[in-house]
């Protein structure tokens, strides 16, 4: 229950997540690497504490999708504490942006010898999705204490634009007499 303290003994994801389970304070009691199989969420109303007084943990990202392993999501109107941790290894990735639509294509002649109209240019591709937090995403409202923690190799990166739509093929022009 919030306001209350559990002491995790064991550096494991399972151990963790069981601990997460019951919120409040959690005091990693243990030295070690924990692999984060999924990030961990803090929701609006909730108040977490993570802290290992006195002990060397590593929180590793190990999720295994393919444009985000972030360690932890704090939503608007929580509260997140972190107390002598090492938090490493997460890749967040903004989605890539969609491929713009083809131009038209002109239309044939009507006369012997014309011209036929002109093809329109494709339309621009969409751009790409910010990346937003690599180790942590903290949203608007919501509140982080960070105290004697290290965070290496994290990183985030914003997804590519699309590329441009293809021109439109010109019109045929007329046949001759």
């Amino acid at each position: 229950a919030a306001g209350s303290t559990t002491k995790v003994t064991s550096c494991t994801w399972s151990a963790l997540s069981a601990a997460l389970a019951r919120g409040g304070t959690i005091d990693l009691d243990c030295t070690g690497a924990i692999g984060v199989l999924a990030p961990i969420v803090v929701v609006g109303g909730q108040k977490l504490t993570l802290e290992a007084p006195g002990q060397a943990v590593l929180l590793v990202s190990q999720e295994s999708t393919s444009s985000t392993s972030r360690i932890f999501d704090v939503q608007a109107n929580a509260g997140l504490t972190l107390n002598n941790l090492l938090i490493i290894s997460s890749t967040v990735s903004g989605a890539n942006g969609s491929v713009g639509q083809s131009g038209t294509d002109g239309l044939a002649s009507q006369s012997n010898g014309g011209n036929g109209t002109s093809a329109t240019a494709g339309h621009p591709g969409t751009p790409g999705d910010p990346g937003q937090g690599g180790a942590m995403r903290i949203a608007s409202g919501a509140t982080v204490v960070i105290k004697d923690c290290t965070f290496n190799g994290n990183t985030v990166q914003g997804g590519q634009g699309g590329d441009g739509g293809d021109g439109g093929s010109g019109g045929a022009g007329g046949g001759g007499l």
